[in-house]
């Protein structure tokens, strides 16, 4: 070793002096290394402790958030329903309003038609009623009226009434009498040979004022509206203004000097139309009414009557002046229309109508609602049966059923 330069107390000094470097450096070293690692370790343990926190706070946040949400899409999914509900509702009360206004729409349009309707039927009226006036030679057959006077001397010895004689008066109608049935498509006329003489008469005659003044006022409307062509309604309005003063609905309610102020005030009415008084002659009333019978052959009514009937338009109508009955006279006395058996089904059945106190006109313009025909059995069974039997026998002449016309005057049918 000697040979080869070691120094061997140099050398122990050497190894001596690592050894103990070595030492310090692992008293000293490893010592802060495993502090090092102890902090770092603890730092490392901290750090996934809050991780661990994190995560859990995390899990708690997204629970939470998850039952926010489910709590805000109930919210939303009720606000919807509630939203779909209010836009039903809505749209059903849109569809009822549009459904209101659409009825309301309909029935203004209807009444309007329906007026527009009525006009022009009372405007053909007034024309024909016009023509008739201006060409009454053209109309009446040439000495018609001299026809006609002997002919009511014999229903005047018939009767035991003279025409136009306030101290024994005959009251008169006038009717068509077409070769074919036409019902209710031309025109009559009731009460003719009433004026204010007669009138006062037949109150002295029988006892009722009412009933006299009733007769009186139909005469003026009926006369006003089928020969002059004036409008029914002017002369209905006088009555309902009575009506309307005394405080009564029907016309059957009218007292007696309610319908004695009616003629004052139809009479009145019929000047102001007309230009002149309601006209007091008996036989000018009997003439015009018979004219404007003939006239009605012609109107609207009758000409479509012919046409859908197939009818000839060259057939006309005969007049028919017949003593007058009154169904307006007394509670047992009225008037009423019927068919031998239902005209629908041919089966032997009641079918018509039947008004107490009431005259003809008022079961066709349908003024007052008529009862069943088989009501009269109830009221006048007498009376019943007779028109049954009546009934029956023009069905077995006639071989076909019979549409009926009737009054019942006092108990009495006519």
């Amino acid at each position: 070793m000697a040979e080869l330069g070691f120094h061997w107390p140099s050398l122990v000094v050497y190894l001596v002096n690592f050894t103990v470097l070595l030492a310090v450096l692992y008293f000293f070293g490893y010592k802060r290394i495993l502090a090092m690692l102890d902090q770092r370790s603890s730092r490392i343990n901290d750090s996934l402790a809050e991780a661990d926190r994190v995560r859990q706070d995390s899990a708690q946040a997204r629970q939470e958030l998850e039952t926010q949400l489910d709590t805000n899409r109930r919210e939303a999914q009720q606000m919807m329903d509630q939203a779909r509900q209010v836009a039903e509702q809505f749209r059903t009360e849109e569809r009822e309003r549009a459904r209101q206004e659409a009825e309301s729409f309909l029935e203004r349009a209807r009444q309007e038609i329906q007026s527009e309707r009525e006009g022009a039927v009372e405007e053909v009226r007034r024309q024909f009623a016009d023509l008739a006036i201006s060409a009454a030679e053209q109309v009446m057959p040439a000495g018609l009226e001299d026809d006609v006077k002997p002919k009511m001397v014999g229903v005047e010895e018939l009767t035991g009434k003279k025409f136009g004689d306030p101290s024994n008066p005959l009251l008169v109608s006038v009717r068509s009498g077409a070769r074919e049935s036409m019902p209710g498509m031309m025109d009559t006329v009731l009460n003719l040979g009433m004026n204010d003489e007669v009138a006062a008469s037949m109150v002295d005659l029988f006892q009722d004022e009412r009933f006299v003044y009733d007769a009186y006022r139909r005469l003026i409307m009926m006369f006003g509206n089928v020969v002059m062509g004036l409008d029914r309604e002017e002369f209905e309005e006088c009555l309902d203004e009575v009506k309307k003063a005394e405080g009564v609905a029907d016309d059957v309610d009218v007292s007696a000097e309610g319908m004695k102020k009616a003629v004052e005030l139809e009479k009145k009415r019929y000047e102001e139309l007309k230009g002149e008084p309601f006209p007091q002659d008996p036989m000018g009333q009997l003439m015009s009414g018979i004219e404007a019978v003939f006239v009605s052959s012609d109107n609207a009514r009758a000409i479509e009557y012919r046409r859908i009937h197939k009818l000839p338009q060259s057939m006309r109508t005969a007049v028919n002046v017949q003593t007058m009955v009154f169904g307006n006279m007394a509670e047992n006395s009225g008037t009423g229309v019927a068919f031998t058996r239902n005209p629908a089904t041919g089966d032997k059945e009641d079918y018509g109508d039947y008004l107490a106190k009431a005259q003809g006109e008022d079961v066709v313009a349908g003024i007052r609602t008529p009862t069943h025909i088989s009501e009269l059995q109830n009221i006048m069974p007498e009376v019943y049966k007779q028109f049954m039997d009546i009934c029956q026998l023009l069905e077995t002449h006639y071989k076909n059923v019979q549409d009926v016309e009737f009054t019942v005057e006092n108990g009495k049918l006519w």
